[in-house]
């Protein structure tokens, strides 16, 4: 049984349908600016972890936002969609392929704290 570690993004990660622009005349899709820009400033705050060889991890998430506008209105922010852009960070900065992310969970609490709590489990 491998290693747990527990760490704080204190930046929401942008939703899969914000992540990709489209360049026809190039026949290339990028990473839209902004997704660049929160990669970049996200992932200082993921630590350098070495896990075991071939141990599949689960990742376990907490998402901190505001639920609602100040005006009362629900605020649009579909937290599912972060997960994918939050998982391939990770796996970027811990140097693995995200396919030995085998199990999880994500939760979402309301907070003025905008911030992800993580934690990795090697199973």
């Amino acid at each position: 049984m491998g290693g747990e570690y527990k760490f704080t993004i204190p930046i929401l990660p942008p939703s899969v349908n914000a992540l990709h622009i489209i360049l026809w005349s190039r026949r290339k899709v990028e990473l839209k600016p902004e997704v660049r820009k929160w990669k970049n400033d996200a992932i200082v705050f993921v630590p350098r972890i070495t896990l075991l060889d071939n141990t599949l991890v689960q990742v376990d998430v907490v998402f901190h936002y505001r639920f609602y506008h100040a005006s009362g209105k629900l605020r649009v922010f579909d937290t599912h969609n972060t997960v994918k852009p939050l998982l391939d960070l990770i796996a970027t900065k811990v140097g693995v392929n995200d396919n030995r992310f085998k199990k999880g969970s994500w939760d979402s609490v309301d907070s003025a704290d905008e911030k992800v709590e993580v934690t990795l489990r090697e199973m």
